[in-house]
């Protein structure tokens, strides 16, 4: 099988795939049966260094027959046993569970690829429109994780699950959209957000169930323009931004542009020196 559009545009930037991409590529878009419906990919940067093997394959399974959320889970697992990543049995017991699911949308497999040492991480995000609440209270109970006692579950936009390796379960994520008005209130020093914050249509904020802190704010530009005059205001705290937006030309040409950033989120500041450009294809903004 050929590689997807999506890894050949980050091969032709970034030279050769590790082995965990090239693997999650095969399984998650190959075979006889339907290919994702849409491609993202999601560089991340940390001071000086890229990440650029992040990539997601998103199915539509909202409306459809229940065979399309089999076939997916069936990659999913094809992509666990080729990586040698352990699905928890709660997890795979709600996935294949015959029950219909109306508010769920989209199933999302993702790879976060690492050379070796570093482990790569596995990914399935359920995406949502529509009360969510009976799903996540679910899959938070199946994997014996806490929500937060006051979170609005019938509001969850995303729930994100994330595995490595034999240790399998890395993290649970729920995610929540809001309108962008009302992140300054959330922030130390609002007006470094306000720029960013002009070109936005949304923001989604998440939250880690399982690794204490851990949140972060994705921002949904109006169009790519935003987010790349936001890139140039993160050149001195993440100096690997200058080699990211020297690649983002050819990218486009082979139909990514930017449509999300992302920063961690901690004690009312976001962390500039760290974040993640989602990429999406045509007008992926609209995802």
């Amino acid at each position: 099988m050929s590689d997807t559009p999506l890894l050949a545009a980050l091969v032709e930037q970034w030279g050769p795939a590790p082995a965990a991409a090239r693997c999650f590529d095969a399984c998650s878009a190959g075979g006889a049966g339907p290919r994702p419906d849409f491609f993202e990919a999601s560089p991340q940067v940390a001071g000086d260094r890229i990440a650029p093997w992040r990539m997601t394959h998103y199915f539509d399974v909202g409306g459809r027959p229940l065979a399309r959320r089999v076939e997916v889970f069936a990659r999913f697992s094809a992509c666990a046993t080729a990586l040698g990543v352990v699905i928890p049995e709660a997890l795979a017991g709600l996935l294949a569970a015959p029950e219909p699911e109306p508010a769920l949308r989209q199933l999302c497999l993702g790879i976060d690829a690492r050379p070796e040492p570093e482990p790569s991480r596995l990914k399935l995000y359920a995406i949502f429109e529509g009360d969510a609440a009976a799903y996540t209270r679910a899959l938070c109970a199946g994997l014996a994780v806490e929500p937060p006692a006051a979170a609005s579950l019938g509001l969850t936009h995303i729930v994100g699950v994330d595995l490595i390796g034999a240790r399998g379960l890395a993290d649970v994520k729920l995610y929540y959209s809001m309108p962008p008005r009302r992140v300054p209130r959330t922030l130390r020093r609002p007006t470094l957000a306000i720029p960013l914050l002009r070109g936005c249509r949304r923001v989604v904020y998440q939250r880690s169930l399982i690794v204490p802190g851990k949140q972060s704010y994705h921002f949904h530009g109006e169009s790519p323009a935003p987010l790349r005059a936001e890139l140039a205001r993160l050149r001195e705290q993440a100096p690997a931004t200058a080699e990211l937006e020297g690649r983002l030309d050819a990218l486009a040409d082979a139909g990514l542009t930017p449509w999300i950033l992302a920063h961690p989120f901690a004690d009312g500041e976001l962390e500039r020196g760290v974040y993640s450009l989602y990429l999406h294809y045509g007008t992926g903004g609209a995802r």
